[in-house]
């Protein structure tokens, strides 16, 4: 029975060892036929309940948000997240939008509540903040008009 735990003890560390931290990478809900300039400026709205634009590379069509810090007292609980908005396409073509979410766990153990003294490392992200994004700016930039074809309200 000792091989046996001895076994799963070592098939659990190898598989821990395997993973690495993997931003999640989420895709738009169809091509915008919008401008680009009216993309972006969707973009830089919708980025502004989570802290706002860090950096914008038009070249590589990124925008990059801030980090938004979430610090907790327990031993690997604080976490911080930004997501990464990138497009690709024309104002003839439309754009495809991507969002990828990085996440960043604070491994500091004596200071845990310190935004200064933080270490932060990487860990896998679940994509639910920049599932979130992606539906936001779907709504704004893509409206339901349903309620245009009712006639009585």
């Amino acid at each position: 029975m000792k091989p046996l735990i001895a076994l799963c003890v070592v098939f659990a560390v190898c598989a821990g060892c395997a993973s690495s931290p993997v931003p999640a990478v989420e895709s738009g809900f169809s091509k915008y036929k919008n401008s680009r300039d009216y993309l972006l400026e969707c973009v830089r709205e919708e980025l502004k309940p989570l802290g706002g634009v860090a950096s914008e590379d038009m070249e590589a069509m990124t925008i990059t948000s801030e980090w938004q810090v979430r610090l907790s007292p327990f031993d690997r609980e604080g976490m911080r997240n930004r997501i990464i908005v990138a497009w690709k396409g024309t104002d003839a073509d439309g754009f495809d939008v991507t969002a990828t979410q990085e996440t960043e766990m604070n491994t500091n153990q004596k200071a845990p509540l310190d935004r200064e003294k933080a270490d932060w490392k990487g860990t896998t992200s679940d994509g639910n903040l920049a599932a979130r994004f992606l539906q936001n700016l779907d709504r704004r930039l893509r409206p339901n008009e349903a309620w245009k074809e009712r006639r009585a309200r």
